[in-house]
């Protein structure tokens, strides 16, 4: 009886857990599709430099 219980609670949390989890997800999505410039694209951490001189074959 004890394990039974133990499994239906479990699952009661993992489903509200899921629920909660989901419909935050849904509401962000629907904020940034609504307001797509108000989260620009990162700058990035670093920036590669390339040189315009041709190397020469030694």
């Amino acid at each position: 009886m004890s394990i039974t219980a133990f499994i239906i609670l479990g699952l009661a949390v993992f489903a509200g857990y899921l629920f909660f989890l989901l419909r935050m997800v849904w509401k962000q999505h629907r904020i940034q599709k609504k307001n797509p410039n108000q989260n620009p694209k990162p700058k990035p951490y670093f920036r590669i430099e390339r040189s315009e001189e041709k190397r020469q074959a030694s």
